[in-house]
């Protein structure tokens, strides 16, 4: 009877000590997270990454083109476009992915602030477009580039992404 005893003393002891040790390891396990764009502010799983574009040139012919600081992965959920006070009508932007290669937004001759909501077609099996539509995946860097502009500040995106 003494030597079942001693077993189960031992058992109970190997135990709490166990638990001891994985008490102490949790106290330095240190939360991950993944790396994001410089410039983007988070809101837990949303992040805002603002990209500024500086046109350089003649009147209505200025160009100029801004990357994000870094990649955007996840979904993107709403993009904001704030032209500058100077810029006229004749401005040409696109909003694109660097790889793989994917256009979000495309719109000519245009100076008005706007929201957007970039979505696809979804398609079937044997990939036909159907009739819903869902938030763009994406990995990568993106660009905002903007054509037939005026010099100066052409345009800030303020892009909302997340996982």
């Amino acid at each position: 009877m003494r030597k079942r005893t001693e077993t189960w003393l031992l058992i109970g002891m190997t135990i709490v000590a166990g638990l001891a040790i994985l008490l102490v390891a949790s106290q330095f396990v240190l939360p991950v997270e993944l790396p994001v764009a410089r410039t983007s502010t988070s809101y837990g799983w949303l992040r805002e990454e603002q990209i500024a574009v500086t046109a350089a040139g003649a009147a209505g012919a200025a160009t100029g083109s801004q990357d994000s600081d870094g990649p955007v992965r996840g979904h993107v959920y709403a993009v904001h476009l704030d032209y500058g006070a100077a810029v006229t009508t004749t401005t040409d932007i696109t909003i694109s992915l660097s790889s793989p290669a994917l256009t979000l937004y495309q719109k000519d001759d245009s100076a008005t602030d706007v929201w957007l909501y970039p979505v696809v077609q979804q398609t079937d099996s044997a990939g036909s477009g159907t009739s819903t539509y869902d938030r763009v995946p994406v990995s990568g860097n993106l660009t905002v580039k903007v054509d037939q502009s005026t010099s100066g500040t052409a345009v800030t995106a303020t892009v909302w992404w997340g996982e």
